[in-house]
């Protein structure tokens, strides 16, 4: 039993502002309807696990501040990676990533080599000043040296060659495996999520996380990481040869690398906060986007195009405009960096000279002096272009590893029950239900309905009274707040989804179809059905005549959406996919509604000539959509039943009131 009084008391004192209307103990749950765990619910967790206990027999029901409905089933924006993360994703393909390391560590030795055979070059060239031509080809010394010289570079040259190929096709290997997995991965996660999921997350920014976004992780990734590596190796060697060359010279010159060290960290800093800003109003563009490219009719029977186009330039003028202020952040720092690279060679320049002249170093010491200072330059500017790519990276992966890591609220059931236990009888068991993004304006509260096997029952009502709702509650595409859902004494949260919803089928009022044959859509549900029973199909859903006129028949491509096909013929298919399954509930939720009222008549007849050992739930507003029932249930606005009957057909037409 439950104690009104006592809990109405705690969540009052507890919890000013959650009570609604009234404190009445069931069904009017109002204080708990958006968040409560019972333990028939229990896949419904927003609430975290705390303070308040309340008693109900020998029940326990844990309660703390309600998180809002709207955050359900939605991924977490953002949320920090650490370098050690991003590492995993190179260690799936350590083999490759360890080859193309290896090449980056010969071709890095490879361009170290060029400023000291440069330097020997000169010094060589330099003992000669003053002698005629004839006299330094007969200089066998000089002549043998520049030979050897020519070889070595040709030797550094073949290997460095061969080892940036094996590092640039392995690590362009190692990006694309990374991004088809994280795309895989993804893909498969989001298909995973409850449905209430796709309420508040939009297919647009879902499909840039795939796109964009899993391109900033993966590809821009690796190539910063690798580069920030070959810089690494670059810089680390050229300082070492520049203590080796000249030390006090490299005092000059290694004296700069704290204020470049310096400036990269504030640039690092300016790069993420940018990047991240940059993608998610790249998101948002291509949200827009997709969403007008998918209603291009609604936006041209309304003239909107030009509005439309208002509305994508601004948001693609924010996306420019944080563009820009990447772009003179990088500007800014590049150019700091050259500035006071090139101040610190010319220093090196003079005293090198002086050195020279004094004898302690000599030319080709100072010109590949010079080389490795400008190499050391440029090593550091790609290191800190690397960091800022990695973090870029790091910006994108907090996006994608928050969506990865979302796991679906509904637990998934996984009974089958034999085929023998399974006769379609239906209960709603005091049921409360409201949508995620409603959650203060619940659907059905307190609904109970029971359906015998093989019923004809037909639901009618206004719109908005819940008639929708108990199709997609029957098929577990929300779980109710409270109360069950029974299929054949089974509670549906118990099923294996994957059963449940080739057991109980449902024809909406919108069918979806999808890019590919008319053979493809119908056998959607059942990828092994024969053709025969593709054709048997179709043909209980009136739609093989039209079908049998297309170009290739059941090969014809239907393009996105279908759009090639009318109203009428796309509901068609639709029944057709349906009844491929031979399902044990079918329910018909407005779905014969594109169809004239001579085919809708002679469909349903059709559909439960074929359905006679089948439950059947036909939900509408008129009486042609009910047509065939044998019982019909009348719903108010609230979701509760104001009429139940046994009704001949001659009766239905009293629902035509609902229409509107």
């Amino acid at each position: 039993m439950w104690h009104p009084g006592l809990a109405g008391c705690c969540i009052r004192q507890n919890f000013p502002g959650v009570l609604r209307r009234s404190t009445r103990w069931p069904p009017q749950m109002h204080v708990l309807k958006a968040c409560l765990v019972t333990n028939a619910t229990r896949q419904h967790r927003p609430f975290r696990r705390q303070s308040l206990l309340f008693l109900n027999g020998w029940r326990q029901f844990r309660v703390t501040p309600a998180v809002t409905r709207l955050d359900v089933g939605k991924p977490t924006e953002q949320r920090p990676v650490s370098l050690k993360e991003m590492g995993h994703l190179l260690l799936q393909e350590k083999k490759t990533f360890t080859v193309a390391l290896a090449g980056i560590g010969v071709a890095s030795a490879c361009q170290l080599c060029i400023p000291y055979i440069f330097g020997s070059v000169v010094d060589l060239l330099s003992a000669t000043v003053g002698e005629n031509t004839d006299a330094l080809h007969s200089n066998t010394a000089v002549l043998s040296g520049l030979q050897e010289n020519a070889m070595a570079m040709l030797g550094v040259g073949l290997a460095g060659t061969a080892a940036t190929y094996a590092s640039t096709s392995q690590l362009d290997i190692v990006g694309q495996r990374i991004s088809m997995n994280l795309r895989k991965r993804l893909f498969g996660n989001i298909l995973d999520q409850d449905l209430a999921f796709f309420d508040v997350n939009k297919s647009g920014e879902l499909a840039n996380r795939l796109s964009t976004d899993v391109h900033e992780v993966a590809e821009h990734l690796v190539e910063n990481i690798s580069k920030f590596l070959h810089a690494s190796v670059m810089a680390t060697a050229s300082a070492g040869m520049l203590l080796y060359i000249s030390p006090s010279l490299s005092v000059i010159t290694l004296s700069v690398v704290p204020a470049i060290a310096l400036g990269a960290a504030q640039y690092s800093k300016v790069v993420k906060k940018l990047s991240l800003s940059l993608l998610n109003s790249l998101a948002k563009s291509t949200q827009h986007a997709a969403e007008k490219m998918a209603g291009i009719r609604v936006v041209r029977h309304f003239a909107a195009e030009i509005r439309e186009k208002e509305r994508y330039g601004q948001i693609i003028d924010e996306s420019l405009g944080l563009a820009k202020r990447l772009a003179v952040s990088e500007g800014v720092y590049v150019a700091a960096i050259f500035a006071v690279s090139n101040f610190a060679l010319l220093g090196v320049l003079f005293l090198g000279a002086g050195k020279v002249l004094e004898g302690v170093l000599t030319v080709g010491g100072l010109a590949s002096y010079c080389l490795y200072a400008t190499s050391l330059s440029e090593a550091m500017k790609d290191a800190t272009d690397g960091v800022a790519g990695v973090i870029r990276a790091q910006g994108a992966a907090g996006r994608l590893y928050a969506l990865l890591e979302t796991r679906p609220l509904m637990q998934r059931g996984a009974i089958i029950p034999p085929a023998e236990a399974i006769r379609g009888c239906i209960e709603f068991r005091d049921v409360t239900f409201a949508y995620p993004t409603r959650p203060a304006s619940p659907v059905l509260e307190g609904f109970n309905l029971m359906l015998k096997p093989r019923e004809n029952l037909g639901i009618t009502g206004p719109s908005g009274c819940g008639k929708s709702s108990l199709a997609l509650l029957l098929t577990r595409m929300y779980a109710p707040l409270q109360g069950q859902v029974l299929l054949d004494g089974y509670d549906v949260a118990s099923l294996d989804p994957a059963w449940l919803r080739r057991t109980v089928v449902v024809i909406t009022q919108e069918p979806l179809l999808f890019s590919g044959t008319v053979r493809e859509n119908i056998a959607l549900g059942k990828p092994s059905a024969s053709h025969a029973e593709i054709v048997e199909a179709a043909t209980l859903a009136n739609a093989h005549r039209f079908i049998s006129r297309l170009p290739q028949q059941y090969d014809t491509q239907i393009g996105e959406r279908a759009l090639v096909l009318s109203g009428g013929q796309k509901q068609r298919l639709a029944i057709a996919r349906a009844m491929l399954l031979k399902p044990i509930v079918l329910v018909v939720d407005e779905g014969t509604t594109a169809l004239d009222s001579m085919n809708q008549g002679e469909v349903l007849r059709q559909l439960l000539r074929e359905c006679k050992a089948s439950t059947v739930v036909l939900i509408g507003h008129s009486a042609t959509a009910l047509e065939g029932s044998t019982r019909l249930v009348t719903l108010n606005r609230g979701g509760n039943i104001v009429r139940d009957e046994m009704v001949r057909e001659s009766e239905l037409p009293h629902v035509n009131n609902w229409r509107g």
